[in-house]
């Protein structure tokens, strides 16, 4: 398989992991409780899940968008380089701007991330952009990304700590199709260094 991708940096700090039903959609539209229910129903939920599926809600509970609405740089740069058509995954992708991007050129996204908050906003953007995504609550430990699914793979800033990198980097490759490309930027631990925030 011949998998060309663009390894900015070495991915660091902890995965976005899923939980239950997150209290802030309880007022919010009721057929995305009901397919977040069925989606997490069956799926079980660690306390340290909890605690992350909390903070990224928390993160993302404002009406603006943490990281805005317009495509990070580096994917706009290389979005080229995925095939016309493309069925793509991007995963940990919070609000959808890279989502929405890459589903205005023309692709078929799905966006996983942890966060339904994050994940709500993610449709309603594409929605106000005229488009459509695919979003999945979920986490990326257990997340099936299924054999020779997909054209593209999109990891933007999705943090993991080292041992699940591994693991998640072994079903990219196992997802990608032949000729299947991995679009990834991330930190070095030096970013560490420069006390600018981060999960």
């Amino acid at each position: 398989m011949n998998i060309a991708f663009s390894l900015l940096f070495t991915l660091i700090c902890f995965v976005s992991g899923f939980t239950a039903f997150p209290a802030q959609l309880q007022a919010s539209n009721p057929q995305w409780r009901i397919r977040l229910q069925q989606e997490l129903a069956t799926q079980s939920v660690s306390t340290k899940q909890l605690e992350i599926m909390a903070m990224w809600d928390g993160k993302y509970s404002s009406d603006e968008y943490v990281f805005g609405t317009k495509p990070n740089d580096f994917l706009e740069s290389v979005s080229s380089k995925l095939a016309p058509n493309s069925s793509v995954l991007s995963l940990g992708e919070g609000e959808g701007r890279n989502a929405v991007f890459l589903a205005k050129l023309g692709h078929d996204v799905l966006g996983v991330d942890a966060s339904a908050v994050g994940l709500e906003k993610a449709q309603k953007l594409a929605r106000e952009h005229g488009t459509e995504i695919d979003t999945k609550v979920a986490d990326l430990e257990s997340f099936d990304m299924e054999v020779s699914k997909w054209d593209g793979v999109v990891s933007i800033f999705c943090h993991m700590p080292s041992e699940l990198r591994k693991e998640v980097y072994k079903k990219i490759v196992g997802g990608l199709k032949p000729g299947g490309i991995l679009i990834l930027e991330a930190y070095t631990p030096k970013q560490l260094e420069y006390k600018t925030g981060g999960p």
